[in-house]
């Protein structure tokens, strides 16, 4: 059902689901990338001189396991020195905690531009039809996608996971980062209906060798932190405050 479909008076959905915000602002010499959603709260700043970046500062405010914020050591000793222009080049993204390696590298995307850019994702979880997942970049509608539904509805394609992955990597090359942001965010919503923090390590979760804290040799020592979830569903504008 459409909102124009809607009988008279009948008020929509409270939405409740998952949201995601990716904020990055360029500012001459300096380009910072930010993150927030239920489950993690990151941010990268990549100093530069134009062309080589000459420091890397990493923020973890808030992270599910314990060994999260030390990705940002190996971030800043893998990047430092970079140039702009080959940022990411050789690395093995899987060495490092997704979301320190994906800012670090929408900054240097857009370290040279002259404004910022804010990509907002959400899964409405009370949506009809399957969950109603959506990107916004700069506060219009760019992507949508109904998680788990059969087929297109109302104009908006839908399907199962793999049929997402494979969407959004085939999306026009002006829309790349777009599909990575959607790509990134979407399938995490499922987390909402975990217990995560009945987990004790990540070792426990899986599935190893995906990222910083999943690789063999921390997994098992990397503790959930409890207490770090949060819920935006009804404060969107709360995510990245202060940020």
């Amino acid at each position: 059902m459409s909102e124009n479909d809607r009988p008279l008076g009948q008020a929509p959905h409270a939405f409740r689901g998952y949201r995601r915000r990716v904020r990055i602002d360029p500012t001459p010499l300096r380009a910072s990338a930010w993150l927030e959603d239920d489950f993690h709260h990151f941010g990268v700043d990549l100093v530069h001189d134009g062309e080589v970046v000459t420091e890397v500062v990493t923020h973890a405010p808030r992270f599910p396991w314990a060994t999260c914020p030390a990705a940002g050591a190996y971030l800043q000793a893998q990047f430092r020195g970079a140039r702009l222009d080959s940022f990411g080049a050789g690395e093995d993204q899987r060495q490092h905690c997704t979301h320190f390696y994906d800012l670090a590298m929408a900054a240097a995307r857009h370290a040279l531009d002259d404004a910022p850019v804010v990509y907002d994702i959400s899964v409405d979880e009370a949506a009809e039809g399957g969950a109603l997942a959506e990107l916004h970049i700069n506060g219009t509608p760019a992507l949508k996608w109904r998680m788990g539904a059969a087929a297109e509805r109302d104009g908006i394609p839908g399907g199962d996971m793999a049929a997402f992955q494979q969407w959004t990597r085939s999306l026009p090359e002006a829309m790349t980062e777009a599909g990575l942001m959607f790509r990134r965010a979407a399938p995490i919503s499922g987390g909402r209906r975990l217990n995560l923090e009945g987990f004790r390590t990540a070792s426990e979760v899986g599935p190893k060798g995906v990222c910083y804290t999943f690789q063999p040799e921390r997994a098992a020592e990397a503790a959930r932190i409890i207490g770090a979830i949060r819920d935006f569903s009804e404060h969107p504008e709360a995510m990245l405050r202060g940020s």
